[in-house]
């Protein structure tokens, strides 16, 4: 049995009572899948990954993420999670070390030597 990474049973998001942009998703991704998220702009697409990685809220329904829907265990399964969701957060006057300082403390992650060893993975080191 594949484990399943992302579950989301009778969601929506509405921005207001009249904005309604995701209806009655149910949704299943299973470990080493390969999923798109496609459609014209406005589908909701931007909307749904915000949703996914905490960055907005569902107005109702059910997400689970590797099997944990809790508040804090939704927090604490984010974590595992990278996502660039549309332009980058970065600030430009910092360097690419400076940039990951601010990511890796906003995502609460406490090994300082993770930024070094990233940067050593795609060379740039300096």
């Amino acid at each position: 049995m594949m484990e399943i990474v992302i579950r989301l049973e009778n969601f929506y998001f509405a921005y207001n009572k009249s904005g309604l942009v995701l209806q009655d998703i149910d949704l299943e991704i299973k470990k080493g899948s390969f999923t798109v998220v496609a459609g014209p702009s406005g589908a909701g697409k931007t909307t749904f990954l915000r949703l996914i990685t905490g960055l907005a809220f569902p107005t109702c329904g059910t997400l689970a993420l590797w099997g944990k829907s809790g508040t804090q265990e939704l927090q604490t399964q984010r974590k595992r999670i990278g996502c660039m969701i549309e332009t980058p957060a970065l600030f430009p006057s910092l360097c690419a070390h400076q940039n990951m300082e601010v990511q890796r403390l906003q995502r609460g992650i406490p090994d300082k030597t993770v930024i070094d060893k990233c940067l050593h993975m795609v060379h740039l080191e300096d």
